[in-house]
């Protein structure tokens, strides 16, 4: 029997794929342990789950022989802990859908930022090729999701998947089954919570570079990332490093093509692409595009680039309200602020920071204020979001960019953003 453990968007996937595949499983969500049994039945019929596979690990787990885990749960936890020293497999939607998927070929993109970037352009260069080459994984549709369509209809494969990795992902991935070529777009740290320390997190994901080269396949690095992998650090003929260019677009659009090129061996016919960005990665708002809604920054660097991004479209003088918070990552706030001070200072500017969020405190504490500087702590976003606007001067810039991870308040970056949309829209009536 395998555990389908933690029931997001992965979860349900991979539990839906196992109905198809008649194995036998069950499934388990920690925040369900409050609930009581009724509950339970409608949320797993909410999930198109059966009302009664819900269990927990410690009735059931001589029985279980895997696990199939969400990506933020950690290797600290106790069943993850258990099953590794008792030798049982545990492992992601992703790896099970990939041993489903076993004639399609793949790729994947990992990196501390840009990665969504890449696999959406990767799908999108394709497309203009004739090819269905889907974002998937981390972002875009679960793999398992991609797996039960074909198996129900073989006309659905598609010709190759563009698989976001991240470093949670690749910290659990044992089989690489048919990949063809993989990427590190940038490297900082990040997700030190979950791994412990950056030299865990930077193991992991090199484990993208090990799969790789260890199978003779192509790899490709930024330059910048490619400084911190010993792994690559030396010639090696399966390795190019990409250039950024004149821009982060660049640099992006360039692994892209050389993505797509692993899986087709087809030659792009179009000098240039007009690609469209990710969701919610600096988009702004249609009706007022000095609201700008950046809900994918996750972490210190994303920030820092997004609000440096903000700087050069302000002139002298400007005020931007800018809303970050969330769940913290192990990270230091306060190097990042100083920077965007400098930085402040030196374009004349001034920023008014809306702490909100479970680490709306440590964010306020990080933050120095000063004559460009103001800083205001609230509960959530809603409340953020609300103050923005109305201390907003008119046709001042107002930019969610949290910095942080979204699972205080939601399940991810895009229903996060979602929200944001909606609060401004109000606010704007």
């Amino acid at each position: 029997m395998r555990l389908v453990y933690g029931l997001g968007k992965s979860g349900s996937a991979a539990a839906k794929l196992l109905i198809h595949l008649k194995e036998e499983f069950c499934v388990f969500q920690d925040s369900w342990l409050e609930l009581d049994a009724l509950d339970i039945e409608k949320k797993l019929l909410q999930l198109g789950l059966p009302k009664t596979c819900f269990r927990r690990p410690e009735d059931f787990w001589t029985k279980i022989t895997s696990l199939v885990v969400s990506p933020g749960i950690a290797p600290s936890n106790k069943w993850i802990r258990r099953a590794k020293e008792e030798g049982k497999p545990v492992l992601t939607e992703i790896e099970l859908g990939l041993s489903i998927l076993r004639n399609v070929p793949w790729i994947g993109v990992t990196g501390t930022n840009g990665k969504s970037t890449v696999v959406s352009y990767v799908e999108q260069i394709a497309s203009k090729q004739g090819l269905n080459i889907p974002a998937c994984g981390n972002f875009g549709v679960p793999v398992c999701e991609i797996a039960l369509n074909s198996s129900k209809n073989k006309a659905l494969t598609p010709h190759g998947l563009a698989v976001e990795l991240s470093s949670y992902q690749l910290h659990y991935l044992e089989n690489a089954y048919t990949l063809k070529g993989g990427a590190i777009t940038s490297f900082a740290a990040d997700h030190l919570s979950w791994h412990g320390s950056h030299e865990k997190y930077k193991q992991a994901k090199a484990r993208l570079i090990q799969l790789c080269l260890g199978a003779d396949l192509p790899f490709f690095i930024s330059k910048d990332a490619r400084l911190f992998f010993a792994e690559i650090k030396k010639p090696n003929p399966m390795v190019t490093s990409i250039s950024a260019g004149e821009s982060i677009q660049n640099l992006n659009i360039n692994f892209a093509k050389s993505l797509v090129y692993t899986i087709t061996k087809m030659p792009l016919p179009y000098s240039k692409l007009h690609l469209v960005d990710p969701p919610f990665r600096w988009q702004p708002l249609k009706s007022d595009p000095r609201v700008v809604n950046d809900s994918k920054s996750t972490n210190m660097h994303s920030l820092c680039f997004g609000v440096k991004k903000l700087f050069d479209q302000m002139t002298r003088e400007e005020t931007a309200h800018i809303l970050v918070g969330g769940r913290a990552k192990k990270e230091e706030f306060a190097p990042s602020f100083h920077e965007l001070k400098e930085l402040c200072v030196n374009k004349e500017l001034s920023v008014h920071w809306y702490c909100f969020g479970e680490s709306a405190e440590s964010l306020f504490e990080a933050i120095s204020v000063g004559r460009c500087f103001l800083k205001t702590k609230h509960t959530n976003l809603e409340q953020a979001t609300k103050q923005a606007f109305k201390d907003r001067e008119e046709e001042a810039f107002v930019m969610l960019s949290p910095g942080c991870a979204s699972f205080d308040e939601f399940n991810d970056f895009m229903e996060r953003g979602k929200s944001f949309e909606k609060l401004a829209l109000e606010q704007l009536k």
